[in-house]
């Protein structure tokens, strides 16, 4: 949500629901295919550790002093990895709370908080990642994309400005080709495909697109027009 009050209100309700679940030991909620929220009495400990991290992140986000945010933001991979974890065949944790986050950070005021958020985006392990269904390729033609657009993210480190290429633009290069090999063969066209009207659809500066561009023309060929 972009209402600070609503957000606040569900992290309430979210640790409400924590708190219940660690002191009552007969509640263990099994998700349903389409459920978000998955829990088991047997992994409480992990499980308090892994939303605990999540929640804390989500509630330093709402702070606008990047000495403050930029420390937790080291929670985002081992968050992310919950992703990928499986537990008697359910995702210990869903998806959509690791685009909720990342989505926060992206939105953040400190452009250096969103350059860090997304560093760590485009390190995220690919191997059988959620990310790489179909239905969650909106996240990646959606926030990210729009948030790769920002000039100011492309800054160059002063001490190797030498390079012709800033982090990020380098960064995304290996995060698309990784995208693209982990994608079965008939979907990898599809997707390019999407990704290029997103870009077509939004007000892109120069400077944004061309590092896209790059890091779309460096990609291994593949087959991408529908006959």
């Amino acid at each position: 949500s972009t209402d600070l009050l609503t957000r606040k209100r569900s992290l309430h309700l979210t640790r409400k629901v924590l708190a219940s679940l660690s002191h009552d030991q007969s509640l263990s909620h099994q998700a349903s295919e389409q459920g978000t929220f998955w829990w088991c009495a047997q992994q409480q400990p992990s499980l308090l550790t892994l939303w605990t991290d999540l929640l804390l992140v989500l509630e330093t986000l709402e702070e606008k002093q990047v000495h403050i945010v930029k420390p937790v933001l080291s929670r985002l991979q081992s968050i992310a990895a919950a992703v990928q974890e499986q537990f008697r065949g359910h995702s210990v944790l869903h998806v959509s709370w690791l685009m909720v986050l990342f989505s926060r950070v992206f939105a953040h005021e400190a452009r250096s908080v969103v350059r860090v958020g997304l560093k760590e985006f485009l390190q995220l392990s690919l191997s059988q990642s959620p990310l790489l269904l179909q239905e969650n390729w909106k996240f990646v033609v959606g926030p990210l994309l729009q948030v790769l657009g920002e000039t100011c993210l492309y800054t160059k480190d002063a001490n190797r400005f030498q390079e012709h290429l800033p982090p990020l633009a380098r960064q995304l290069k290996v995060f698309l080709t990784g995208f693209i090999q982990a994608l079965p063969q008939q979907e990898k066209g599809l997707f390019l495909t999407g990704l290029i009207a997103a870009m077509a659809a939004m007000k892109i500066a120069d400077v944004p697109l061309l590092y896209i561009s790059y890091s779309l023309s460096e990609l291994p060929p593949c087959p991408t027009l529908r006959p």
